[in-house]
Order: C-alpha cells, then structure tokens, then sequence
C-alpha cells in the first residue's frame, strides 16, 4: 500500500556529500583554496537541487506516481551544507587577516647534531621541511650535511623541553632518490618548529615542500622545485630550471640558466615577485598583491591572471606591474596584451 510521505531518489545528497568531499580533499592535499570556490560558487548548489527534483518530478509523473518533493532530509543537508561554507569562508579569511607569527607559551630551544649521509653526486633529493626557516646550498663533497635548530612552545619551560627531546632530522633513502625532513612530531603541529642549513652536492635536483617558514637555496647545478605556503623564498644563481609554488609570501630569483615558473595555485594572493637575470623563459600564473618586477629574461615572459594575459616573446630591459598598470621598456619581440 502507497503511502503518502514525499519520494526522493537521493540523487541529489549523494552527489552533494561527494562534491563537497572531493573539494575538501582537494583542499587539505594540495592547498586548493576552497574557501574560495565555496564562498562564491555555493548558489550552485540551489540550481543543482532545483534541476534534480525537476527531473525527479517529470520522471515521477511519466511513472504515474507521485514524487519529486522536497524532503526534510534534503532541506537539512542544504542548511548545513550553507553553514559549512561560511564556517570555512570565515575561517580561511581570520587565517589571512590575522598574523601567522603569534608565539603563545614558553619557549624552548637546542641544537640538532646530524650525521652526514654520502649520497651520489646527482641524486634527487627532497626536504620536507614543515616550519621552521631553511637555506639549502650546494657542495662538491656527494654527501648530506645538515645542521638544525629545533624550537618548542608550552605552557612552561620544563614541557617546552620535554616536547623538544625527540625532535631530531632524518636522512633517508626513498626509491630512487633521499628524503630530508624533522622527525619526532607532527609536522604540522604548530608548537614545533626546526630550522634547518642544507648542504647538498651541486649537481643533484633539489624539491623543497615547507609549511610556514622562508626558504634560501643557491648555487644548484640542477633544477629546483619549491612549494612554500607561509614564507618568502629567494633562490640564486642556479644552472637549471626554477618552479615555484607559493602561498603566501615574497619571491625572489635571479641569475638562473633554466626557465623559471612561479604559480599561485591555492585561491590567495601571493606577495611580490622579483625575477632578474634568465636566460630561459619566465611564466607567472596566478593572483599576487605585486609588484612584480622582471628584468632581462631571455627567452621572453608570461603572465597570466584573472584580469590580464601578456606575453613578451623577449625582454632585454624590465616589466614591472602594479594597481592594474604594465611598465615595459626594451621589449625588443613581440607583445600580445588581452584584458
């Protein structure tokens, strides 16, 4: 016997539950700003109800049967669905307005003593550095050298040591390349923090991935990959190609033989840029607060944003942008501007 109470397929909170997933996933594995996409995109989500329960109602009615109603269910889902967005939104936005730097608690603070690990002289090696500041440089000796600083904070001094006891920096192989990174906590945990000074051989590729921090590397012979959230990041004289993927935060790169690369991917707004001195091809993507500023790149630059792409095919002078204006000079090639 038929009873009276509304039909739902459920097709609508099934692909709900999972978009919103996949969006959070995306989010906390690679820093996709979905605080973002939620914030302004989220009247999608009416419209996609609205075209389900038609759909739902038309296939009800060609089966003689009643459906295509509202449900409380569904009505619920969407209010916390609403909800969970501004929570994000509001969270994302005190996380950019507040200051990163606050240090609540007790201080404590010590030395970490590594021992080097011989590797081969062009071997891929990446550094997890967490937070804390890192400068990697490069050496003819084939081997990993490091030095740290490890620094923890509690409500007394006597917990701020105790928590710092096991923090140590493992040298390890994995696969075929060495993976550097601070061991004996969460490196996500913010009460930890470990500075580290990275000598590695000069001819090996270098990926550094840090969560807050500023990020120094000089002298590569090989490319160089960074993905920094919360830092500047300044990298020198370099024979390889350069990618950046930043945050938050400064970017500076000069006397580089590679291309160079530097994205914004996360929904923020990046800080300055400063590329000078390549003799390969400069690519900027991405939403940065400015200016940026380059000069003598060889092989010609790109930059793209929401509001703007340009494209120099050779820049022997400088271009520097800010409050929406482009200042070029001795752009010898050809220039393609669309806004």
């Amino acid at each position: 016997m038929a009873n009276g109470r509304p039909r739902s397929s459920g097709v609508f909170s099934g692909l709900v539950l999972i978009t919103i997933g996949t969006l959070f996933l995306l989010h906390y594995y690679t820093g996709f700003g979905i605080g973002q996409v939620l914030g302004r995109w989220w009247p999608l989500i009416l419209i996609f109800w609205g075209l389900v329960k038609l759909y739902e109602r038309t296939a009800a009615i060609r089966q003689g049967r009643p459906g295509g109603w509202i449900t409380p269910g569904e009505v619920f889902l969407v209010i916390g669905m609403i909800a969970l967005v501004g929570i994000v939104v509001a969270y994302e936005h005190v996380r950019e307005v507040i200051p990163s730097n606050i240090e609540i608690g007790q201080p404590f603070s010590a030395d970490i003593d590594v021992t080097p690990k011989t590797i081969p002289a062009n071997a891929k090696i990446m550094i997890l550095a967490g937070r804390g500041d890192l400068t990697v440089r490069s050496s003819d000796v084939p081997e990993i050298r490091v030095s740290g600083k490890k620094s923890t904070r509690a409500w007394n001094e006597k917990d701020a040591e105790r928590m710092a006891n096991p923090v140590s920096i493992e040298i390890a192989q994995q696969g075929d390349g060495w993976q550097v990174q601070p061991s004996g906590f969460d490196l996500t945990d913010s009460r930890y923090s470990v500075d580290m000074d990275v000598v590695v051989p000069k001819k090996s590729q270098i990926t550094v991935r840090n969560d807050r921090g500023d990020i120094t590397i000089a002298d590569m012979g090989a490319d160089v990959s960074v993905t920094g959230r919360d830092g500047d990041i300044e990298i020198s004289d370099t024979a390889g190609s350069v990618n950046v993927d930043a945050r938050r935060g400064d970017i500076k790169v000069t006397d580089t033989k590679g291309d160079v690369t530097i994205a914004n991917r996360s929904g923020r707004v990046g800080g300055e840029i400063n590329v000078v001195n390549a003799t390969g091809s400069l690519t900027i993507n991405g939403e940065f607060v400015g200016p940026i500023r380059a000069e003598k790149i060889s092989k010609g630059v790109r930059f793209v944003s929401q509001r703007s792409d340009l494209t120099l095919t050779q820049l022997t002078g400088h271009i520097e942008t800010g409050s929406g204006n482009f200042d070029i000079v001795d752009a010898p090639g050809n220039i393609s501007l669309r806004t």
